[in-house]
């Protein structure tokens, strides 16, 4: 069945690197150890359990394997209400002010799901295959704010 496929692809996580905080890094940087197999993972072992999965779909289907590292994903169907929860916030606020954290050059960085979806699509199509990471420009919070906050008024205006 699968292994005969000519094209692979399995979405993983940037979580799967062993130090998140070097600028700069690239594919070619440094994975924490895979959760040994037959290991329940937990939350806390989420990029180990990346991990582990990354090994095994190379063990399986070898050089046809795109493995898509992505940072944060967002956008319709993110439960997790990350980056969607400040403008919805804004937007509600109306004339009152709204309570933020004091973070304002703290880096923030999201990928929209429909980019990545269709950036997975033509990797696909292009036969892609290896490790790649997939995110967005670095916005600085503060940046982030202002623009959900303009978002949320042009939007309350009817633009």
């Amino acid at each position: 069945m699968g292994a005969g496929a000519p094209h692979w692809t399995f979405v993983s996580s940037c979580s799967v690197y062993a130090d998140h905080w070097v600028p700069g890094a690239d594919e070619g940087a440094a994975l924490l150890e895979p959760l040994p197999e037959g290991e329940a993972g937990t939350p806390e072992t989420y990029g180990e359990s990346k991990s582990a999965i990354e090994q095994l779909t190379f063990g399986l289907v070898g050089d046809k394997a795109d493995i898509v590292r992505a940072g944060l994903i967002g956008g319709p169907g993110d439960g997790s209400d990350r980056y969607g929860y400040w403008p919805a916030r804004f937007a509600a606020a109306t004339t009152d002010p709204v309570l933020v954290p004091e973070i304002p050059g703290d880096a923030t960085q999201i990928i929209d799901v429909r980019d990545l979806a269709a950036w997975i699509i033509q990797a696909a199509e292009a036969g892609l295959t290896g490790p790649t990471m997939r995110w967005s420009n670095v916005v600085p919070f503060g940046e982030y704010l202002a623009e959900s906050q303009r978002v949320a008024r042009a939007t309350a205006d009817g633009g």
